[in-house]
Parts: structure tokens; C-alpha cells; sequence
């Protein structure tokens, strides 16, 4: 999952430096994994402000990989009850 991730990446530019930050998707699966209270309030926002234009496919796979290969399958549960809370 992290070689997607660096692929992914996408390139802005702030104070006149070049940088890659993660996309939308790939910080919301990262945050699903860890999981402190910031993180439940991070993942909550990044999806009430992008989501009209996140990939959900990806989401679903990401999870799902990485609840399997890191052995969490509380990950899975936690996206479940948040996408749900999200589509009402």
C-alpha cells in the first residue's frame, strides 16, 4: 500500500517548493489505521469536504488490503460504521 500511495501522490506547490502529499483516499485509509481521537476527526472531515470526489473503489480495496496484510480487521469495521454514518 505505501508504494501506491508515493505513486499516487499528488504534486503542489507551497512557498515556492515542489511537494507530494497524499491524496484524500490514501490519508483516510492511513488514518483508519491508526486511530486516535485526531484521526477519527480527521477522516470525518476529509470525507464530509471531498466526497463528491473521492474514490470510493479505492477506498474499499485499501481497506480491505490492509485490514488483511497488517492483520486489523477492526479497520474494516470502523470504515463500515463511518461510511455509513456519512450516507446516512
Amino acid at each position: 500500500m505505501d508504494r501506491e500511495a508515493i505513486r499516487r501522490a499528488r504534486e503542489v506547490e507551497l512557498f515556492g517548493l515542489a511537494l507530494r502529499l497524499a491524496t484524500p483516499e490514501d490519508l483516510i485509509v492511513y488514518k483508519l489505521a491508526r486511530w486516535e481521537p485526531i484521526d477519527e476527526q480527521d477522516v470525518r472531515a476529509v470525507l464530509e469536504s471531498q466526497r463528491g470526489s473521492l474514490d470510493w473503489t479505492y477506498i474499499e480495496a485499501a481497506v480491505r488490503d490492509l485490514a488483511q496484510e497488517a492483520e486489523l480487521p477492526e479497520l474494516l469495521a470502523r470504515w463500515s460504521r463511518l461510511k455509513e454514518e456519512i450516507d446516512g
